[in-house]
């Protein structure tokens, strides 16, 4: 079953049941020679579909058991690739795309909800050494959910739509 068809049957597994926080932690790179000239649309639409609309359809099936939790609290993993202020280098050019587009969404959505007490942020984990950071990535995984942790633990009404470094520091959008 894919992700857009097991969304709704985690949302009725869940119905009912108070949600305080959501952790949107979904991320694929895809192929990394796609450059302007040489792109498979298919794959981008993949990487869209993941790192974009995955996000935004878990958030929206959940919605009723966040309107519910204490917390109202919506976190998406996102990245710094994502910050249009910060990018100065090519390349990368659909992952980076999807991080901007989900950076968008999740702004969106903040705003939406600002007013019924919700905090919904994006993050940036740092540079991670897993399968897609490699392993000259500056983080391991333990110390990069160490800080998201502490990060979410602090994170209150007023962060509502902003973007974080995993060290809690705001990064432009």
């Amino acid at each position: 079953m894919g992700f857009p068809a097991s969304t709704p049957v985690l949302a009725a597994a869940l119905e009912g049941r108070r949600l305080d926080v959501l952790v949107n932690n979904a991320g694929i790179y895809g192929p990394r020679d796609l450059r302007l000239g040489a792109i498979d649309y298919e794959a981008f639409r993949a990487v869209l579909e993941t790192n974009t609309l995955g996000p935004v359809r878990l958030t929206e099936a959940l919605l009723p058991n966040l309107r519910a939790g204490a917390r109202k609290t919506v976190v998406t993993v996102s990245s710094i690739m994502g910050s249009i202020a910060r990018t100065q280098s090519p390349g990368a050019l659909v992952y980076r795309t999807s991080k901007a587009a989900v950076n968008m969404a999740m702004r969106s959505i903040a705003t939406e909800l600002g007013g019924e007490g919700f905090t919904v942020v994006v993050v940036h984990p740092g540079w991670v050494r897993t399968d897609m950071g490699g392993p000259n990535a500056t983080l391991d995984v333990g110390t990069s959910v160490e800080h998201l942790v502490r990060l979410v633990e602090r994170l209150r009404p007023t962060d509502n739509g902003r973007f974080f470094d995993h060290d809690g520091s705001e990064l432009p959008w």
